[in-house]
């Protein structure tokens, strides 16, 4: 059981699970229903984040809510985007779980 785990915790590992992340990040995007469900898209943000948190590079909260934001490519969820910014402009501390569900709701 050892030697599974020292295998698959390994610096070739992590470096394979760091890439799967950063492709996420460069390349999942929502656009509508059809395309992806919107909660497909939490879900594979979700793995991004754990995968970099697994590797001790975690983000701040402001910035898994930017990347959130950024993700989403269309303009039925501009308002409720901009709604979220003007709340956290306002002082209202905004988590990324919060911003996830608000948009989830928005998309149902």
């Amino acid at each position: 059981m050892n030697a599974l785990r020292s295998h698959f915790a390994g610096e070739g590992n992590a470096s394979i699970t760091v890439a799967d992340a950063d492709r996420l990040k460069e390349f999942l995007y929502y656009k509508n229903e059809r395309s992806m469900a919107f909660e497909s898209l939490l879900t594979q943000l979700q793995t991004m984040f754990n995968i970099y948190k697994d590797q001790g590079e975690e983000d701040p909260e402001g910035q898994k809510i930017r990347i959130l934001y950024k993700k989403i490519q269309t303009n039925d969820l501009d308002g409720v985007i901009q709604l979220l910014k003007a709340q956290q402009t306002a002082g209202t501390t905004i988590t990324y779980t919060m911003a996830a569900n608000h948009l989830s709701t928005a998309v149902s």
